[in-house]
């Protein structure tokens, strides 16, 4: 049955064509399309172009006559079908649909086609009153001003210096960051808000808290987006003079930028024989984030994680085109927080402003504003082209904010409001599994595309087997998939009539490895494969073997494209094999990386911990080396081993068992490192604590542990906490998990990735 029957059948009220197969190739169709049509060397051709207007009409008669909880096509995937629909067809385009009757219609649809489209931003000026703020139709007019542009002529591109002082400190810092507006959204979420001390709540930990120890009647409050990107300060006049983001405010240090953006020119300022300092925050819309990763070759989910990427480039000049700044703050003492604001757009906005409200208002009327504002701003997060995850409040009256003044880098007259993490409803399609180096399967969930962020997504992980037996899916369940952090795809199970009808037994766990067939071992929470030479293992240790030695641009499908599994192959590969296996400019990169490894010193831990021996990491065998040789490690027989190793503090059974059952696995390995003549022998050493960093939110890839490895050779990343934490990394400011959370209990330091590389010299 073509797309074209299926239309035919439903303007006849005929929905029993849209079969699971039918829904599973829109989907599959649509996002071939949407991919082929980002690819400027694509060609679409004519079939293509049919079924985008296919798709696009069955979409539409089943949005306009259908109440089902899902419809073929989600939101965002639908609205850039759209776009494609507009362009081939901008004479006959329709969003509309014939009506008809499919006979299970439960929603009055007059109804829901009356619902407005709220436009909740506008900024204000002198003759607005309040109750006219929150809602303005011309929004689409104000988000484009004029574009930037960087005088490329102007300025040589050099290396960025490290360590220069801010100009304007004032700019610099950070925000306090609560989750909720009222005290009852913090229980309605389920928050015990008198025993949780953890939960931040706007009305109590801002609001009581400041405004009722001045008595005020009125309270001048500026409140706007708080954009998802990374903070500059620079000195501007009608163009960047110099440029440094946020850095360490307290040591004064932070990361010149000026080669990067100094040119960077603003249209509607005048030339100033004196800079004056505004704060930017620099963000990328998702538009420029899908070129920027078509033409870096990188997979950037997020405008912050890509512009991060990008100021690490060498060539990040280049692409400064892609950033957009925009004007949050400046430096001008004699000017309140509202008249900066009003400057700030007037003479250094490019493509979008900074959007704010301002109100003057009583206290329970303040918190009704700022409550209608964040749930107004949220809702326009799919609408709006570029990317935020909350509101940042700020008192305007001189007084209170001379009083709360500013502590720790952090501005007491402030508080940022987080987002609720993006939700969205799909349908479960199946499993599949894959094997860590461990042994452990790992379920892997698949599912009707959702796009979260501008990013589409069709599978996330399940965890775990106790993961697998909480969710209990079974095919064809409609689950709720949560873009946590705004990084991480996170899935459960909605108790909604679809799921508890849904007439498809459970899902099993499978009792054989996928992979391999071998027996599954149950644990309470997990299960294994036994064959330590099951295949997907093999391969997982491998890649992440050359991760921990430091060893870039080689990915999953290269190994694979290699055929290599233990360390003494790769080490000896042949070079035309590489080439053969990744082509020239790779296989020579990868080629020095091996001839460094073979010539220059390097410590015998560092080689044992990468080779993948379970739970047995480069601390561990730091301990081990410096009390037995790698000769009594191949040749004691067990016993031996077992009474070398017991008497070790730090080393428990557990791991001591392992050492002695899988040496004989790596034992050509071992022979190898044996014989290698740059090889650090380390027994007999002085131990030297060694520097244990754990990371939550976020995976290090061989680039990032091969930085680790530059700063310290002794830094061992971890995912778990434990007292001798020495400190967390988080993907960014205000990330919470449950290893924060661990992590402020042990009084163990929780530091952004970006500022632990700006200076990593103050924390290891």
């Amino acid at each position: 049955m073509t797309l074209d029957d299926v239309y035919a059948h439903l303007k006849t009220g005929d929905i029993s064509v849209m079969t699971k197969e039918v829904v599973l190739y829109i989907n599959r169709r649509t996002i071939e399309i949407i991919n082929l049509a980002n690819n400027p060397m694509a060609i679409i051709d004519n079939l293509s172009v049919h079924e985008i207007e296919m798709i696009a009409l069955i979409s539409n008669i089943l949005y306009n006559n259908t109440d089902g909880n899902l419809l073929p096509l989600e939101d965002e995937l639908y609205d850039k079908l759209q776009v494609l629909y507009k362009k081939y067809f901008p004479n006959s385009y329709s969003i509309g649909a014939p009506e008809v009757d499919f006979g299970h219609t439960n929603e009055n649809l007059e109804e829901k086609k009356k619902g407005e489209c709220i436009f909740p931003f506008r900024i204000p000026d002198n003759n607005m009153k309040v109750k006219d703020m929150m809602f303005a139709s011309d929004l689409a007019k104000r988000y484009v001003i004029k574009g930037a542009h960087i005088n490329e002529d102007s300025y040589e591109i050099g290396k960025r210096l490290r360590e220069v002082q801010h100009l304007h400190p004032t700019l610099a810092g950070t925000l306090d960051k609560c989750n909720f507006v009222l005290v009852q959204d913090a229980v309605n979420a389920g928050i015990d808000v008198k025993k949780d001390q953890t939960v931040q709540i706007f009305e109590r930990d801002f609001m009581q808290k400041h405004c009722n120890l001045f008595g005020m009647r009125t309270i001048p409050m500026v409140i706007m987006l708080k954009y998802d990107g990374v903070a500059v300060e620079a000195d501007c006049t009608d163009q960047i003079v110099s440029a440094r983001t946020r850095g360490d405010v307290d040591s004064n240090q932070t990361t010149d930028i000026t080669p990067i953006l100094a040119g960077y020119k603003f249209p509607n300022a005048r030339p100033l024989d004196t800079p004056v300092g505004v704060q930017f925050e620099a963000i990328i819309d998702y538009y420029n984030l899908q070129k920027l990763n078509q033409l870096t070759g990188k997979n950037y989910v997020n405008g912050r994680t890509a512009i991060i990427g990008l100021l690490g480039l060498s060539d990040a000049r280049k692409y400064m085109d892609f950033i957009t700044l925009v004007p949050v703050d400046a430096d001008i003492p004699e000017m309140d927080k509202l008249h900066r604001l009003e400057f700030c757009n007037q003479f250094y906005a490019t493509r979008i402003p900074c959007i704010y409200e301002y109100f003057d208002s009583s206290y329970q009327e303040t918190l009704f504003l700022v409550h209608k504002f964040v749930y107004e701003a949220q809702n326009m997060r799919p609408v709006l082209p570029f990317m935020y995850d909350g509101v940042v409040t700020e008192f305007v009256d001189p007084n209170l904010v001379r009083a709360l003044g500013r502590k720790n880098s952090v501005n007491q007259y402030m508080m940022a409001i987080k987002f609720n993490a993006l939700k969205k409803l799909t349908r479960f399609l199946g499993y599949t599994y894959s094997i860590s180096q461990n042994g452990e399967i790992v379920p892997l969930l698949h599912y009707m595309p959702v796009s979260l962020m501008g990013t589409i997504h069709t599978k996330t992980t399940g965890h775990s087997l106790a993961r697998f037996r909480d969710l209990d899916l079974r095919e064809n369940d409609i689950i709720e998939i949560e873009y946590r952090n705004d990084v991480i795809p996170y899935a459960t199970k909605p108790m909604i009539p679809d799921n508890i009808y849904n007439p498809n037994p459970p899902i099993p766990f499978p009792d054989r490895c996928p992979c391999c067939g071998s027996p599954v071992y149950f644990s309470e929470k997990q299960a294994f494969c036994t064959n330590i030479v099951c295949p997907e293992r093999v391969l997982a240790k491998t890649v992440n073997m050359l991760a921990k030695l430091g060893i870039t641009d080689v990915s999953e499908e290269r190994v694979k494209a290699l055929g290599v599994s233990w360390f003494h192959q790769f080490m000896e590969m042949d070079s035309k094999h590489i080439y053969n296996a990744l082509g020239e400019a790779i296989g020579d990169k990868l080629i020095a990386q091996i001839n460094d490894l073979k010539n220059k010193p390097i410590e015998d831990y560092v080689l044992l911990g990468s080779l993948g021996f379970s739970n047995v990491a480069k601390g561990t065998w730091k301990l081990i080396l410096a009390n037995i040789t790698l000769d009594e490690l191949l040749y004691l027989n067990d016993t031996s081993l077992y009474n070398r190793l017991i008497v070790v503090k730090g080393l428990g059974k557990e791991r001591i068992d392992t050492i002695c059952n899988q040496r004989g696995f790596f034992d050509a390995d071992i022979r190898y490192i044996l014989n290698m003549s740059n090889v650090i022998k380390t027994t007999g050493l002085a131990k030297v604590a060694t520097n244990l960093i754990a990371v939550t939110g976020f995976r290090p890839d061989a680039a990032m542990m091969a930085q680790f490895s530059a700063i310290d050779p002794s830094i061992e990343i971890t995912e778990s906490v434990t007292r001798n934490t020495k400190l967390l990394l988080v993907p960014m400011d205000g990330f919470v998990s449950t290893k924060t959370q661990k992590a402020n209990k042990y009084n163990i330091p929780v530091i952004p990735i970006p500022v632990f590389f700006g200076n990593p010299k103050l924390y290891v």
